[in-house]
This record gives structure tokens, sequence and C-alpha cells, in this order.
């Protein structure tokens, strides 16, 4: 024979209360990343733009230089290539995060169900 520990009502309106809180809490923190992946959006624009940057003063500079001044700049194009690729790597590691944060919310208000 089952017993009944609480009543249903009073477990229902329990459960409904910490997937509520729980559904706030991760929407809260999902507006946050929306916000952060924008902000991702304005720079890949600017890593763009950069890049093209980079490229057009390479060009420009491989004119008419010393031997030397050409290695100091294919290090500072390497250096540049470097950074880019390490805020592209940011901007990937964002939108992971967020795939995780709803898996791991709507996992959660699953469990609590």
């Amino acid at each position: 024979m089952k017993k009944i520990i609480l009543d249903k009502k009073f477990q229902l309106k329990t459960s409904f209360s910490i997937i509520g809180l729980t559904s706030v809490i991760v929407t809260i923190i999902i507006g946050l990343i929306t916000i952060n992946i924008a902000h991702n959006n304005k720079l890949s624009n600017i890593i763009t733009i950069q890049k093209n940057v980079v490229e057009a003063l390479l060009t420009y500079s491989q004119e008419n230089r010393s031997c030397e001044e050409k290695i100091l700049i294919n290090n500072i194009s390497k250096s540049h290539d470097k950074n880019m690729g390490n805020i592209q790597n940011i901007i990937e590691l964002n939108y992971k995060f967020l795939i995780v944060i709803i898996a791991i919310s709507v996992i959660q208000c699953i469990v609590l169900f």
C-alpha cells in the first residue's frame, strides 16, 4: 500500500514554482547571452574589416622595403592573424555555451516535472 507523504496539490504547486523560477533565470541568462551574441556579430564584422585593412597595408608596405622591414611586417601580420583566430574561437565558444545552457534548462524542466 502506497502512502502519499505530501498532497498532490502541494507537490504540483512546488514543482511548477521551481520550474517557473528556473525558467525565469534561464530566460535572463539567455537574454544576456543574446546580447553577447549581438556583440559577437559586431566582432565578426570588425574581424573582416581588420583583415582587409591589414592585407591592404601589407600590399602597400611590401613595395620598396628592405628585407628586414618585410620580415617585421610579415611577423606583425602573423600575430594579427593569430589574434583574429582567437577572437573567432571565443565567438564560437559563446555559441556553444548558449546551446549547452538551453539544453541543461530543458533537461532540468523535464526532470523537475
